[in-house]
């Protein structure tokens, strides 16, 4: 499936719209995950966890078609290094949602696994995008691993990865990966 494919599914799976271009990566990463796909997107580590450059560019093409639209929303304050904080949001526009109709007749089954998927994700507990992102990173280090990782392991490999993550959010992070059956937590 291409990304424009994964993204219009996801977008309308999320009831037509989504709050930010971080939750919408990482809902994508594990619904990638959860259909035995990852290995199909370029995800890698980066800032807020697993990120794929190929779906981003994907995302500006499909706003610049008039797929999508995008609001950004600021909040007056700002970061650190000095640029204002504000979220990136997306919502199907009346093309997206003619192009969306066209790709369930050719793809019915694979638009259906994607909402099954998202739907999954919300089942699992709905995380915000900063829950997703911590579980999407823990995911990232102990996924396609073999081996048991303590938390003490996970949180230096986060940190040779440039994440921060506490011992708390770990143990959140498993959680919600059990309930999506990726990880068995005990």
């Amino acid at each position: 499936m291409k990304e424009s494919d994964l993204l219009l599914c996801v977008i309308k799976a999320k009831g037509g719209s989504i709050r930010g271009r971080t939750l919408l990566q990482k809902t994508c990463y594990f619904v990638s995950i959860l259909l035995g796909r990852e290995g199909e997107t370029d995800f890698r580590a980066h800032f807020y966890g697993p990120y794929s450059p190929t779906l981003d560019e994907t995302l500006n093409e499909m706003v610049s078609l008039g797929l999508l639209q995008q609001r950004q929303i600021g909040f007056g304050a700002a970061d650190k290094s000095g640029f204002e904080i504000r979220r990136n949001d997306f919502e199907l526009t009346e093309a997206g949602e003619e192009i969306l109709s066209l790709m369930r007749l050719k793809n019915a089954a694979e638009c259906a696994r994607i909402e099954d998927a998202v739907r999954r994700i919300q089942e699992a507990g709905d995380p915000n995008y900063i829950e997703l992102s911590i579980a999407a990173k823990v995911y990232f280090i102990v996924g396609a691993r073999d081996e048991r990782l303590t938390k003490q392991a996970i949180i230096r490999y986060a940190q040779s990865l440039g994440w921060d993550i506490e011992r708390e959010s770990i143990d959140k992070a498993v959680a919600f990966l059990g309930r999506l059956e990726l990880v068995v937590s005990n």
